[in-house]
C-alpha cells in the first residue's frame, strides 16, 4: 500500500471516523432503549486510548541521519478500535434506567461535529492526493 494511505494521520483520521459512526450507533441504542427498565446505558471510549498510543509516557525518540540506523521511539501507530463499555452511570430512575436523553442528545450532536470534521480532513488528504498525481481538483 502506499506509504501517504498508510501513514499515521491519514490512518487517526479512519480511526476516529470508525469510532464516531461506532458513537453513533452506541447513542442510537441508548435513546432507542430511553423506556427499558434497567438498560444500563452504553459508552464508546476511544480519544484516551488513541492519546496514550500518540503520546506515550515513556517516549523517547533517537535520530536517524542513515536509513541502516535502527528507529528508537514510539511504535508506528497501531490499531486503535472504539471500545464499547457499560457507563459508570448511576441510574437515578425508578426503573433502574441510567439513559438521560438530554446527555445522548448532546453526545449526538458532539460526535457529528467530530466525524464532519474527520471527514473533512479525510477529504482534504485525498484532494491533495489527487493533485500530486496530476488529477487536479
Amino acid at each position: 500500500m502506499l506509504e501517504v494511505l498508510s501513514g499515521d494521520t491519514y490512518r487517526a483520521t479512519r480511526m476516529a471516523l470508525d469510532a464516531a459512526s461506532l458513537r453513533f450507533q452506541v447513542v442510537s441504542n441508548n435513546i432507542a432503549n430511553v423506556d427499558t427498565p434497567k438498560y444500563r446505558n452504553r459508552v464508546v471510549l476511544f480519544e484516551d486510548q488513541l492519546k496514550q498510543v500518540l503520546f506515550p509516557d515513556d517516549s523517547l525518540e533517537g535520530v536517524r541521519t542513515r536509513p541502516q540506523h535502527i528507529p528508537i521511539g514510539p511504535e508506528p501507530l497501531g490499531e486503535v478500535p472504539g471500545t464499547v463499555t457499560l457507563s459508570p452511570a448511576v441510574a437515578w430512575r425508578a426503573d433502574g434506567n441510567t439513559v438521560d436523553i438530554d446527555l445522548e442528545t448532546t453526545r449526538l450532536i458532539q460526535t457529528r461535529g467530530k466525524y464532519q470534521a474527520m471527514a473533512r480532513l479525510a477529504g482534504e488528504h485525498h484532494r491533495s492526493l489527487r493533485m500530486a498525481i496530476g488529477g487536479g481538483l
